[in-house]
C-alpha cells in the first residue's frame, strides 16, 4: 500500500501542469482517492500532499465531489421548464453516502486546515450534505464540526478586515445547519453572529492583532516618507458629520453591533435556520429579531424627528423593497 502511495504522488506530481489534459489527469486521480474502498485511509495517508501549496489539490478534491459522488435531485429535476432539466442537474444534488461519509470524517479530523486552505469550497460541501441528508444520518456531525471551525474562521477574518460581501453566506449556512447534531455550540455561535452576545475572544485577539500590525505598517510608512505626512498634517480638518455622533442605544431585540450581510443572507435566504429552529427554537427566534433590526446608528441632532423610520430601524427591507407603508 505505501508503495501505491508513493506511485501515486509521483505521478500527481508529474501531472501538475495547466493543460487540459494533466487537470483531467488529475481530476481522474483525485476520483481514485474517493471511490477507493479504503478512501478514508488513503485521504489520511496523503493529506500533506492534499494540503500543500495552499491546499491547490484540497480545493480541487473538494469542487469533485459535489459532482461525481453524487447524483440529479429527482425532486427538482422533475418539475419545471424542460429546456432547464439539464442546468437543473447540474445545480441540485444529491451526495451519495457511501463515497461522502469518509472524506467527511477526514474533514473532521482536520477542519483547522480545511478553514485555513479551503473555507468556501469546505462550506459548500458541508451545506450540501447537511441541507440534504437527515437528522441522524452518519456524516452530519463531522459536517458540523468542519462548518463551526469554518464559521468561526470567517469571523476572525472579519475582524481583520477582510470583506465577503455575501460571499461567507454558505459558511453561515453550514453552521446553522448542524444545529441538530451541536445545538450548543450553534447556539452560541448563532448569538454572536446576530450580535446579541459579546464577540468572542478568538475574535476580540485576532482584531487586536491586526490593529498593532496596521500601526506598525503606518509607523513603517511615515518613516519613509515623512514630506508626505507633513502635508497629510497640514491639510484642513473636515467639518464633522452627524455620522460621527454618539451612537443610539441598541433596540429591544436588535444588535449590539453591526451583523454581516452574509449572516443576514443564510437566515433570510436560505432554510438553514430551521435546523435552529428545531432544536433551540427561543434562540431562533432571537437571530431572526437580530438580522431584521438595524444596529446602532449615530444621532442626528439636526433631524431625528423628520428621520423617525430611519431612527427605529425598521425604514427598508434589507436587500428589498421598502415596507409597504
Amino acid at each position: 500500500m505505501a508503495t501505491g502511495l508513493a506511485d501515486w504522488k509521483a505521478v500527481t506530481a508529474k501531472l501538475a501542469g495547466e493543460d487540459v489534459e494533466s487537470k483531467l489527469a488529475q481530476d481522474l486521480f483525485l476520483d481514485g482517492l474517493l471511490f477507493a474502498p479504503n478512501s478514508e485511509y488513503l485521504l489520511e495517508q496523503v493529506w500533506a500532499d492534499l494540503t500543500a501549496v495552499k491546499g491547490q489539490i484540497l480545493q480541487r478534491l473538494l469542487k469533485r465531489l459535489p459532482h461525481v459522488a453524487s447524483f440529479p435531485d429527482w425532486r427538482i429535476t422533475g418539475v419545471g421548464d424542460p429546456k432547464l432539466a439539464e442546468q437543473a442537474k447540474v445545480w441540485f444534488r444529491i451526495p451519495q453516502p457511501l463515497y461522502w461519509v469518509p472524506v467527511l470524517r477526514v474533514l473532521s479530523r482536520h477542519s483547522g486546515e480545511v478553514a485555513a486552505n479551503a473555507l468556501i469550497l469546505g462550506a459548500e460541501v458541508c451545506a450540501l450534505w447537511l441541507r440534504t441528508m437527515p437528522a441522524g444520518m452518519p456524516g452530519r456531525r463531522e459536517a458540523g464540526i468542519v462548518a463551526l471551525e469554518l464559521a468561526r474562521e470567517a469571523q476572525g477574518l472579519i475582524a481583520e478586515g477582510m470583506h465577503f460581501g455575501d460571499k461567507d453566506k454558505v459558511i453561515y449556512e453550514a453552521a446553522l445547519s448542524a444545529a441538530p447534531e451541536v445545538p450548543d455550540e450553534v447556539t452560541q455561535l448563532a448569538l454572536e453572529l446576530c450580535a446579541r452576545q459579546p464577540e468572542p475572544a478568538h475574535v476580540v485577539q485576532r482584531r487586536a492583532e491586526e490593529r498593532a500590525r496596521e500601526r506598525k505598517r503606518r509607523e513603517e510608512w511615515a518613516k519613509q516618507n515623512p514630506e508626505k505626512v507633513r502635508k497629510r498634517q497640514a491639510a484642513p480638518p473636515f467639518l464633522s458629520s452627524y455620522r460621527d455622533g454618539p451612537l443610539r442605544p441598541p433596540a429591544a431585540d436588535g444588535p449590539l453591533r453591526e451583523v454581516s450581510d452574509g449572516f443576514r443572507s443564510a437566515v433570510m435566504q436560505t432554510q438553514a435556520l430551521n435546523g435552529l429552529i428545531a432544536v433551540r427554537p427561543e434562540v431562533a427566534r432571537e437571530v431572526l429579531l437580530a438580522v431584521c433590526i438595524d444596529e446602532p446608528k449615530p444621532s442626528d441632532p439636526y433631524g431625528e424627528d423628520r428621520l423617525l423610520l430611519d431612527r427605529l430601524g425598521i425604514a427598508d427591507w434589507r436587500m428589498s423593497y421598502p415596507a409597504p407603508y
